[in-house]
């Protein structure tokens, strides 16, 4: 018989009922298939045996949100961003995604939302003025159809796949300035193997770049494409670009010889900058106390 260690369910407390099982548990990928449940509170444990690695996975994804994002606008809102998302040919795997307490998508939903609703958000990125609009995923929070689409231009322009747009993690438009922010919470910034940097070419502007061939040698696609896309959208707005790499204290330092090597590739490097979370995140009310559980 395959035994799992035991686990509490981090909702009410109580132990998890284990599925038995004569075969090894295989790798979660949803709450069915999680071998450990709390199907009071629809909380499974994903199949790892280190209790360090393991991860919950929600029933409904509504429930991997404080309760504080659980009444009816922050659910209309939240539901339009998933829906209206640019990369379409994610829109269905998104709700599955959500349902993992690791989530970079809730977590980055869960700060932004809550805080630009509270008017605190300006402050604790320091940004120039007041907040006019957020994109969540490419998604307008305030549903302008004009900036969604004027987004979905430079993908196509670009020559990106209209079923596989990029999508931004959190774009936020101020009176004069536009902030890209790529977020990471347990993962690294991504990096492309040597027969992938192919991919970077279309997201060359000399205008931009001071060296594109060591942009590509960081690997760093993602940043890359963020800041490309962030001058052309900026460009069109008449508002000046910014993109912000949003990590953990441990990732700051791990990286910081590859970012360093990023940020001096750039023009106009200082429009880059890099956040750690720990900077911001305080236990001044009950969301930023759930975000630094979920954060360690």
């Amino acid at each position: 018989m395959n035994i799992l260690p035991i686990i509490k369910c981090p909702k009410c407390g109580k132990e998890m009922t284990q599925k038995e099982s004569d075969k090894k548990a295989p790798t979660a990928t949803n709450y069915e298939t999680c071998f450990r449940k709390c199907e009071d509170c629809g909380i499974g444990a994903s199949n790892a045996n280190s209790e360090t690695e393991i991860t919950f996975i929600y029933k409904n994804y509504i429930d991997n949100l404080p309760d504080e994002l659980k009444n009816e606008k922050s659910l209309a809102d939240y539901k339009y961003v998933i829906e209206n998302a640019t990369n379409k040919g994610t829109h269905k795997k998104k709700i599955g995604w959500l349902s993992f307490n690791t989530s970079e998508d809730v977590f980055s939903w869960i700060f932004f939302y809550h805080f630009y609703k509270e008017k605190k958000l300006q402050k604790l990125l320091h940004l120039d003025s007041e907040i006019k609009d957020i994109l969540f995923w490419g998604a307008s929070i305030s549903k302008d159809k004009n900036t969604e689409d004027l987004l979905r231009n430079f993908l196509k322009e670009l020559g990106e796949n209209e079923n596989s747009f990029s999508e931004p993690d959190v774009i936020i438009r101020t009176e004069k300035n536009l902030y890209f922010i790529e977020v990471k919470l347990g993962s690294e910034n991504t990096k492309l193997k040597e027969n992938e940097k192919y991919k970077f070419d279309k997201y060359k502007n000399e205008k931009y770049f001071e060296n594109f061939d060591e942009i590509k040698n960081t690997g760093l696609y993602q940043l890359t494409r963020n800041w490309t896309i962030s001058h052309l959208f900026a460009e069109k707005s008449n508002l000046h670009p910014h993109l912000i790499n949003l990590i953990p204290s441990k990732l700051r330092t791990k990286e910081k010889e590859i970012l360093d090597s990023f940020g001096n590739c750039l023009r106009g490097k200082e429009a880059f900058s890099i956040v750690s979370w720990e900077e911001i995140l305080d236990d001044s009310d009950e969301v930023m106390k759930f975000l630094k559980k979920r954060l360690h």
